[in-house]
């Protein structure tokens, strides 16, 4: 039986394709999404600087920190976060100096 090489091409192509959203170098097994300077992490990266919104387990950067008066699924919200075109409730945001 002879295979036909997309047989071999494709599942590779999908492997790396999956792959490049990890990075190895990040610790607690990390992962970023570089599209448009917005990013996510399960741990931020050592020596950090800048703002993130820590929300359900993961840190964002990138996007904007608002505050106001928001009405979210009936519950109310003094600030929030806009990051890769959704919004973030009920987070913290804080600012790092890099030297964690």
């Amino acid at each position: 039986m002879k295979l036909h090489p997309y047989c071999l091409i494709l599942p590779a192509i999908a492997t790396l394709a999956l792959s490049s959203c990890l990075n190895p170098m990040m610790p607690g097994g990390g992962y970023s999404n570089y599209r448009g300077g917005y990013n996510t992490y399960s741990t931020l990266p050592r020596n950090y600087a800048g703002s993130a919104y820590y929300h359900q387990g993961r840190y964002y950067t990138g996007g904007q920190h608002q505050s106001g008066n928001y009405n979210y699924q009936g519950q109310r919200y003094s600030n929030r976060y806009a990051h890769n075109g959704q919004y973030y409730y009920g987070g913290q945001h804080q600012n790092y100096q890099g030297n964690r």
